[in-house]
């Protein structure tokens, strides 16, 4: 061009701006060229969970307009577009922001990363599968929510055998030749015993219930 002055130079390439643009010239000089940036204002709507607010950015990528914006975004937030997308004019930017739940298990505890999910979904995150009788609380199918510790309760069961003790049983007559209010042993009872077989059930290795099963009596 042989126009010097920039806003001459933008007409005569017949680029139009806006009230809400910005013109750079820190490059350009006046008589010997250079370059002339334009920032073009775009309105980004920022979907937070479930709310959504509409800004104004002169940056021309999402990493730049969230950085521009003062908007922070971690690892382990999601977000529907890359950092390096371009920006377009009235685009949706959707950050669903992670939240921590812990988990207690096989005698661990360990703090996850969330964006949403049930207790099932966080057993699958962490790799930990349940036996037929395992159980967590809350339940599989309950929704994860910030700070919800999770626990998983693991169920055994065992047979053991105990001898237990059984009890004599005492009888008492009434003796004529004995002074009223006077007692004597005829014979000393003597302890039986058996042995008895429980089904045991064992929660995270604690004995949580038994039941007999089966007793036979020794003596």
């Amino acid at each position: 061009t042989t126009e010097t002055e920039p806003i001459e130079i933008l007409n005569t390439a017949g680029i139009t701006l806006s009230t809400e643009d910005m013109v750079d010239i820190a490059s350009f000089t006046q008589g010997e060229g250079g370059t002339i940036v334009i920032n073009r204002l775009s309105t980004v709507n920022i979907k937070f969970d479930d709310t959504i607010n509409a800004y104004g950015v002169y940056a021309t990528t999402v990493g730049d307009a969230l950085f521009e914006l003062g908007l922070s975004v971690k690892n382990e937030d999601a977000i529907n577009y890359s950092f390096d997308s371009p920006i377009e004019n009235g685009m949706v930017i959707s950050i669903d922001t992670a939240f921590s739940v812990s988990l207690s298990a096989d005698g661990n505890t360990t703090k996850y990363a969330i964006i949403e999910g049930t207790v099932s979904d966080l057993l699958t995150l962490a790799g930990i599968e349940l036996g037929t009788d395992d159980y967590t609380k809350p339940s599989l199918d309950t929704q994860l929510s910030a700070g919800m510790k999770v626990n998983v309760y693991r169920v055994t069961y065992a047979e053991i055998t105990e001898t237990e003790d059984i009890a004599f049983s005492t009888k008492k007559t009434n003796d004529s030749t004995l002074n009223q209010g006077t007692q004597k042993v005829i014979k000393n009872g003597v302890k039986g015993s058996k042995d008895v077989t429980y089904n045991v059930k064992y929660v995270n290795g604690k004995e949580a219930s038994r039941e007999a099963i089966s007793e036979v009596i020794t003596k």
